[in-house]
């Protein structure tokens, strides 16, 4: 009696098992979920002379290192003058860059090296661009 007990457990067990995996692989491999509806989103209207980076964390093959909240598995998007993250394929953008030095923060902001990453989070809109007559990039949101 116990065997047949045993064995109708280990058949619902692999049966619901089944179950879930077929569920799970049917699911898309990089669904995202936005904050409160809103995804994270990269405008750039610094003139060509400067390149902005946009990038979806975890996805793809690289590495962005932020300087404000780590370290993480990316795919990175390269963003024209003009654009946003959203006209290059980037649903919900997770962090920027700018190749040289820049700013973060309208007001006394952080002074951010080149090739270094700042997050955001989904919510949010950054801008980068060239406030009057400035030489350094600010991007703020």
């Amino acid at each position: 009696m116990m065997h047949a007990s045993l064995r109708a457990t280990s058949a619902l067990a692999l049966l619901l098992f089944s179950a879930l995996f077929s569920v799970l692989a049917a699911a898309p491999a990089h669904a995202r979920t936005c904050a409160y509806g809103f995804c994270g989103e990269v405008r750039n209207t610094l003139p060509r002379s400067f390149t902005v980076k946009a990038a979806a964390f975890g996805e793809g093959s690289e590495r962005c290192a932020t300087y404000n909240a780590g370290g993480f598995p990316c795919r990175t998007y390269w963003l024209p003058s003009g654009k946003s993250s959203k006209d290059v394929g980037v649903e919900d953008a997770d962090a920027f860059m700018v190749t040289s030095t820049y700013q973060v923060g309208r007001i006394a902001g952080t002074t951010v090296p080149g090739f270094t990453w700042t997050r955001i989070t989904s919510p949010l809109t950054a801008f980068c661009g060239l406030p009057r007559e400035a030489t350094t990039p600010t991007c703020y949101w």
